[in-house]
């Protein structure tokens, strides 16, 4: 028996929650990588910012993946799921590539958080009782009209 008193590794609510963050990845065309790098680093990090710190409720991860491919698939169609074994929702979703080719910097931005928008849209279909879709949604209108990435 070891010598001293016994250790506690109960952790408090407060330290076992873990809020929701955006995840965003895409399946792209080299001739857009560099532009879509760019973009998807911005709009995550905007959207992490504005929701840090809230409880939106029984998700863990918004995983969203574009789809900018200059040839359509069959082995990229788009979709929506929620995974209950990890509490994620997964989207995946197209962006037009020759749009996002003809962007600036700005205008990719755009097209992403757009496309993050409609994601949030399409959760009303999966997303488990419980999660503040409307806040969701709200935080990411105000940061695309903060960074001017609505019109």
């Amino acid at each position: 028996m070891p010598d001293g008193p016994r250790q506690s590794w109960v952790r408090s609510s407060e330290a076992a929650v873990r809020e929701m963050e955006f995840w965003l990845s895409g399946e792209v065309d080299s001739d857009v990588s560099t532009a879509f790098r760019a973009a998807r680093n911005e709009v995550m990090e905007a959207a992490n910012g504005a929701i840090r710190n809230l409880h939106v409720g029984p998700v863990k991860e918004w995983a969203f993946i574009a789809i900018i491919r200059s040839v359509d698939s069959p082995f990229y169609t788009e979709l929506t799921t929620y995974h209950r074994r990890d509490s994620s929702l997964e989207f995946r979703l197209k962006i037009d590539h020759a749009d996002f080719k003809r962007a600036d910097d700005r205008g990719a931005s755009r097209l992403m958080m757009a496309a993050l928008l409609r994601s949030a849209h399409e959760a009303k279909t999966v997303a488990p009782p419980g999660v503040d879709l409307d806040l969701i949604t709200n935080e990411l209108v105000a940061v695309a009209v903060a960074n001017d990435w609505i019109r």
